[in-house]
């Protein structure tokens, strides 16, 4: 159970995070109550001014990191933050998006950097900061939890043909082909990751939906933006089977920008995106569908909280 130093003014340090909007419902999250924890052991904190922001990311087309800095990039540019592509210039804010699998070497970067982890860490540097996905437990001082940040997105005006759509990167662990044990007609829309290839698992979708009269399957090297949201603009409702992982999932945040119902078999994902859980797929045969609007908290708010303050 996470407790807070008997010492620490609570009505002020919520009064700040109010202003930050990190609550809802007036209620404290676990999130909020690990960066209240961490500011509670600083003296004199204040906030940077933040106005523009150097980000540094693989720039690899139909990379899904590179993919997730464009939509971030757009996000701040919205809230107003010039955002910059590469390395920063010396005492300006670098924020690296940093995934094990591509060739980013911490050690090149200035002290006080923000690093947003997207794998496993392999190296930690003690004078960096750390934004992480995964679930918050015994967090170092410099590390703080941020969910994946949410989707802004122009929905298109398209007929909504589908009544159950999954989607994300070719991965075994997202079991997609589970989806053929639900009534109703279905839609796989399935990204090729080029570190990640899985061309077997590529290859059983691809069959499962030549297979299945009422399941279409649409599989390519790299959706661009625009085309992802297309195809997902005609679902009714999406599903993921996923298996647990700790750490935020950008797909069920992206799905729930389209204000349908989002069901995720019952995990911390599941329960971290914030989406309508189940446990067995029975559960969605037999359901009487809730149409609601799913209100998410965004990553972005966190994200900026830490910038300012750590």
């Amino acid at each position: 159970m996470l407790t807070l130093d008997s010492t620490v003014n609570v009505d002020e340090i919520i009064s700040l995070f109010e202003q930050k909007g990190l609550f809802l419902e007036d209620s404290i999250k676990l999130e909020d109550l690990i960066f209240l924890n961490f500011i509670s052991n600083k003296k004199n904190i204040k906030k940077k001014e933040i106005n523009e922001i150097y980000i540094y990311h693989p720039n690899v087309d139909g990379e899904g990191i590179t993919e997730y800095s464009k939509i971030l990039k757009k996000r701040l540019e919205k809230r107003g933050i010039k955002v910059f592509e590469g390395v920063a210039k010396t005492g300006c804010v670098q924020l690296i998006e940093y995934e094990s699998s591509l060739d980013i070497d911490l050690n090149s970067f200035e002290r006080g950097s923000y690093v947003e982890i997207h794998s496993n860490l392999a190296n930690v540097r003690k004078d960096l900061v750390y934004l992480t996905h995964t679930f918050p437990i015994n967090l170092p001082i410099n590390w703080f939890y941020t969910p994946h940040i949410g989707y802004d997105i122009e929905m298109p005006k398209v007929e909504k043909k589908y009544d159950w759509c999954s989607f994300g990167f070719s991965m075994v662990f997202k079991h997609y082909e589970k989806i053929i044990f639900l009534k109703g007609h279905k839609k796989l829309v399935i990204s090729i990751n080029k570190l990640l290839p899985n061309k077997y698992y590529t290859a059983f979708l691809k069959s499962i939906g030549i297979l299945s009269k009422n399941l279409d399957v649409k599989i390519k090297d790299y959706f661009t933006e625009d085309e992802l949201i297309n195809e997902l603009a005609e679902c009714k409702a999406f599903v993921f089977f996923q298996d647990s992982k700790r750490q935020s999932s950008g797909t069920m945040r992206l799905a729930a920008a389209f204000n349908v119902p989002v069901y995720a078999k019952d995990s911390y994902q599941a329960r971290d995106s914030q989406v309508i859980r189940f446990r067995k797929i029975s559960e969605l045969r037999s359901l009487n569908r809730i149409y609601d609007t799913i209100n998410i908290d965004d990553g972005l708010d966190y994200m900026l909280a830490t910038l300012e303050y750590a």
